[in-house]
């Protein structure tokens, strides 16, 4: 469990986490450590039976410090619907946790598959932070769930790196033009001419996960914008699970879920006085990493 320093606990049974995408893997575990942790925490998931199924395993285990609503976070109707149903019962929230996202691997229809997942793992999580952020009790978390597939190394084009990259000129509006950009690029099938992310991840072809590179470069990238613009107010940072065994991997990976959820627990329970408190950061192992 990933514990933070029991004398500087800053939250309690009033402070609310909300968990994405949470009926099982990364999401579920997360959820169980903040709830194993005493905060009361809100597990998400499209699918109802089965969020309700992860929630009965969840009390089953003692934590009675869970509650379920469902949530499709490319639908805007149902994020609306979850923001006005999390105030009316619990006022607001202080940890946002954005897990909820997906791979293309199985897709045989490579343009929709790229673009189902730009809109989960990028668009989806502008979508629950949009609509909840007016919720967000000052100081605050949130935490994106991304990966080191989205590091700038990966592209192979200096200047989609350096579009990207640029402190001075990023903005949501430019990360919205370099996701369509990459989307324009995959029905073309000029993904590798054009220097998009060719990555040979667990014996796949390097283009198939070109998308989910795409979408966390993004999401990182994202993740900058929102700090700078409420600097002062929450803070916000992503964080890598590392290779970790979920469905999403196919069961393989060098880590539990429990491991792989811990660095995510970390960075939303971190008290107020740590050093380790910042935002607009990647992370990996309880550490900052290079975006």
């Amino acid at each position: 469990m990933a514990n933070n320093d029991k004398g500087s606990t800053w939250w309690s049974e009033d402070t609310v986490a909300v968990v994405t995408g949470a009926n099982k893997g990364i999401g579920l575990e997360m959820v169980r450590q903040f709830a194993q942790n005493g905060v009361t925490t809100i597990l998400t998931a499209r699918n109802e039976e089965r969020g309700q199924s992860a929630v009965r395993l969840l009390k089953a285990e003692g934590l009675q410090n869970v509650d379920f609503h469902q949530l499709e976070v490319t639908d805007l109707k149902s994020v609306e619907d979850f923001a006005a149903w999390l105030k009316q019962r619990y006022g607001g929230l202080d940890i946002l946790i954005n897990n909820a996202g997906m791979h293309s691997l199985n897709y045989t229809d490579k343009k929709q598959g790229a673009k189902d997942v730009i809109d989960a793992n990028y668009y989806g999580v502008k979508n629950v932070t949009k609509e909840l952020l007016p919720v967000i009790r000052t100081g605050g978390r949130i935490v994106n769930v991304s990966s080191r597939l989205g590091q700038l190394q990966n592209l192979n084009s200096k200047e989609l790196k350096e579009t990207i990259s640029s402190e001075e000129h990023l903005s949501e509006n430019l990360i919205d033009s370099f996701v369509n950009e990459f989307l324009a690029a995959v029905n073309k099938g000029e993904i590798s001419k054009q220097g998009w992310p060719t990555v040979d991840f667990a014996g796949n072809d390097p283009e198939a996960t070109s998308d989910y590179c795409v979408s966390k470069i993004a999401l990182n990238a994202y993740t900058k914008v929102l700090a700078f613009q409420l600097s002062g107010r929450l803070y916000i940072n992503s964080f890598c699970p590392g290779y970790t065994q979920t469905d999403m991997t196919r069961g393989l990976g060098t880590k539990t879920v429990k491991e792989g959820a811990d660095t995510g627990v970390w960075l939303a329970l971190l008290p107020p006085s740590s050093h380790d408190l910042t935002s607009g950061k990647f992370f990996g192992e309880r550490a900052q990493i290079p975006f």
